[in-house]
């Protein structure tokens, strides 16, 4: 129709699910692809919707303004709103499900994490952001949260707290403008308004030091072909992993102050930061 700005898509056996901008969410079905046809549609006048999940008879839609909305569809030709999570400081871009945690990338407020496992009464969990997001697009494989940021480009966040989500590592460079990501095997794709579509192994490693060139590049600014950045005789990675410096020498401290140096207890297959790793 006249309103048509179709931004997100899920289909479910013959049916399409189509967040449709002010059309809110349409049904349509596709068992012939040559006519489609509209079943029913949800929505009010503030709806601009962009992103749309379907779990079961619910359909999940990430309405901008109006937060994510959760809709009974086992009756296509009449969904019905069940529940709806929102806060004064984000634009509901994106969502993703996985078991009874909705993923939702809400622009400025980042990532936000939502137990939906009571529909009517969806309650935040934790989010991820910075004073630079713009978070638009979201996928999740595993405890891993990949989010397409507009303004930081590939976000890839822990989530296997829901309460405390953390960075593990990002991608971009100053031509972000990160929209959509989705993620097969260890590559992500990510759709780029600037760029048009990055593929990028998150996993990588060139150096086998046990940091990702994404966490060597964006999180630790090592060095992705040297496994030992400082020359300390210690990997990158296990400098990390037990709070010590890899960009720093510090093979001479006694970080757990138990009488041995950080190399001694990397050499011996100790832990720098226990005084008493037995």
């Amino acid at each position: 129709d006249s309103y048509n700005r179709s931004i997100g898509v899920y289909v479910s056996g013959n049916i399409a699910y189509v967040a449709d901008w002010m059309d809110g969410l349409e049904i349509i079905d596709v068992s012939d692809p040559t006519n489609p046809a509209l079943l029913g549609k949800f929505g009010d006048s503030y709806n601009l919707s962009h992103g749309v999940y379907v779990s079961g008879n619910i359909a999940y839609v990430a309405d901008y303004g109006d937060g994510l909305e959760i809709i009974d569809v086992s009756d296509p030709t009449n969904p019905a709103l069940l529940g709806r999570f929102y806060d004064d400081g984000g634009q509901a871009s994106g969502v993703e499900i996985s078991g009874n945690i909705a993923y939702v990338a809400d622009w400025w407020d980042g990532l936000e994490i939502i137990d939906v496992s009571d529909p009517t009464n969806p309650a935040l969990l934790g989010k991820f952001g910075d004073s630079y997001n713009a978070s638009y697009g979201v996928y999740v494989s595993g405890n891993i949260a990949y989010v397409a940021d507009y303004s930081d480009g590939l976000e890839i966040i822990d989530v296997s707290d829901p309460t405390n989500p953390a960075l593990l590592g990002k991608f971009g460079d100053s031509y972000n403008r990160s929209y959509g990501v989705y993620v097969s095997g260890n590559i992500a794709y990510v759709a780029d308004y600037s760029d048009g579509l990055e593929i990028i192994d998150p996993g990588l490693d060139n150096d086998d030091d046990y940091l990702t060139n994404v966490q060597e590049i964006y999180f630790y600014f090592t060095n992705v072909n040297n496994p030992d950045t400082d020359f300390d005789n210690m990997p990158d990675g296990w400098e990390a992993s037990y709070g010590l410096n890899p960009l720093l020498n510090d093979s001479s401290d006694d970080l757990d102050v138990d009488g041995l140096l950080n190399l001694e207890e990397y050499n011996i297959g100790t832990f720098p930061d226990d005084s008493d790793s037995d």
